[in-house]
């Protein structure tokens, strides 16, 4: 849905044209951040603890796609790029990245795994759980880094408190 979204071209006058376009590009980032919390949610609850990895790096995957290098993502948000301007921009928030470093939390939850039918071997959920916690801590310095160029990508406690959960 993202991909053909993204993919719309739109013409209006010029005098239309920012204003559409900066109301589509809102509601793209409202959707991108609803599809990467979904992610979390499905890592969260499903039985497989790698399918639960695969779910989640679906997710980052989508994330990093929308800023795909910090020096990039930054002359995107200023608009510094030649783009064409039938072209929609969609460009994360600290919401975004949030989502994912708290689906990497929720997908190796220690009580998750504990009463399902089969037992996992500790030493692979812890595994998966310092992995887990080692990518949302790549994806947040991730966001202290972009944060250098756009004060609106500084991240909240929220961000702090998806790693440190991950890392519980």
């Amino acid at each position: 849905l993202l991909q053909r979204m993204w993919s719309v071209q739109i013409y209006y006058t010029r005098d239309d044209q920012n204003h559409h376009y900066q109301d589509w590009n809102k509601s793209l980032l409202v959707l991108l951040n609803h599809v990467l919390n979904l992610y979390g949610v499905l890592a969260a609850n499903l039985n497989d603890l790698d399918a639960s990895r695969d779910v989640v790096q679906m997710a980052e995957l989508l994330l990093t796609k929308t800023a795909s290098s910090s020096e990039q993502f930054y002359q995107r948000r200023q608009g510094i790029t030649e783009t064409c301007p039938e072209q929609l921009q969609l460009l994360p928030d600290v919401i975004s990245f949030n989502s994912v470093m708290m689906a990497w939390g929720k997908s190796v939850q220690k009580s998750h795994f504990k009463n399902k039918r089969r037992q996992l071997n500790a030493k692979a959920v812890q595994a998966a759980s310092t992995a887990a916690a080692e990518r949302a801590q790549t994806i947040l310095m991730l966001l202290l880094d972009l944060s250098v160029h756009d004060s609106e990508l500084t991240p909240t406690e929220t961000s702090y408190n998806a790693v440190l959960g991950a890392w519980a």
